[in-house]
């Protein structure tokens, strides 16, 4: 992708700069309008675009903006029968679609994937709210439950995992909550360290330490966790409620009945932390006993390592 404003020269040649990206680029969103049908470059890029097709490979995406089917057919009949995202939707909605595409072609060697764009946000030293972002996006184009939620069961042919805004318990914020519900109800509060490479200090011939932030982060996990276990009668039902209102609880035969059956049972609630990245770590055996000691002393948090080669996770 270039930016023409931003990166072409006086005297460099606008038709051989879009040649040379529309080689390059993986996908092609062409905005079909009124517009569009009564302009010559547009059409001359389409042209590119539909040649690269013809070895096999789908590279266009279409977006329908104030036009209807006819007047795609009246322009391109073949293209009138591709399946197209309308922008009356909103362009939330079209850029979700089109991330959609984009995510779902990871099979491909040349496309984007979601693995590789997390590795990219985690190799590089970007501030933790990049990733919170990125997955709060991310959570609306693919299947993010089993990031967040690995053990689940499946309910109704559901993902176990249904991930909704952060949320406060204590004084920490909680950068994911996924809700598994089916006879009960379980509550998954993920927190992303600010950590993305390697969590141990520095140390040659020491015993290696974990870094004092990320410690400090775990004490304040377990305080939140011992917060939820004494207003779990508060902090219960506004959790079901927001669930209940986005239509994330299971709702067998009778939803109302389910959810006051929800709201009688205690629920379970996991707690974890993301702090760090499996390839960053040198896993010595001092290293290994150093995160043994640490997962014993805090227990009941689940301290996780992104391995981030397919999107999955792991635990040391």
């Amino acid at each position: 992708m270039w930016l023409d404003k931003q990166e072409l020269l006086p005297g460099s040649s606008l038709s051989e700069s879009i040649d040379e990206g529309l080689s390059k680029s993986h996908f092609g969103v062409v905005i079909f309008s009124k517009s569009f049908f009564g302009k010559h470059w547009p059409k001359k890029e389409l042209a590119g675009l539909r040649t690269r097709e013809e070895k096999g490979r789908k590279i266009i995406i279409p977006v329908w903006h104030d036009v209807n089917k006819d007047e795609v057919s009246e322009f391109s009949p073949i293209l009138a029968d591709v399946i197209a995202i309308p922008t009356s939707q909103g362009m939330e909605h079209v850029a979700t679609e089109i991330a959609k595409v984009v995510f779902s072609s990871s099979s491909l060697a040349t496309s984007p994937s979601l693995a590789r764009a997390m590795s990219n946000i985690l190799d590089g030293n970007s501030d933790r709210l990049v990733m919170v972002d990125f997955l709060h996006t991310s959570s609306q184009i693919v299947d993010m439950s089993n990031l967040f939620d690995p053990h689940g069961q499946v309910i109704d042919n559901r993902p176990p995992g249904q991930l909704f805004d952060a949320e406060k318990i204590g004084e920490t914020t909680f950068d994911v909550l996924s809700v598994y519900s089916g006879h009960g109800v379980r509550y998954t509060f993920s927190h992303i360290s600010e950590f993305w490479h390697d969590p141990f200090e520095p140390a040659l011939f020491r015993k290696p330490k974990i870094l004092k932030d990320i410690k400090d982060r775990l004490d304040a996990i377990k305080a939140s966790k011992m917060a939820f276990a004494r207003d779990i009668r508060s902090i219960h039902p506004i959790l079901l409620e927001k669930a209940r209102t986005r239509g994330e609880l299971y709702k067998g035969e009778d939803e109302d009945s389910w959810y006051q059956s929800f709201l009688k049972v205690a629920p379970d609630a996991d707690f974890q932390i993301f702090c760090g990245r499996r390839k960053a770590i040198n896993r010595t055996d001092a290293r290994t006993l150093a995160w043994s000691e640490l997962r014993q002393k805090y227990s009941g948090i689940q301290i996780t390592i992104l391995r981030c080669h397919s999107g999955s996770t792991g635990g040391i």
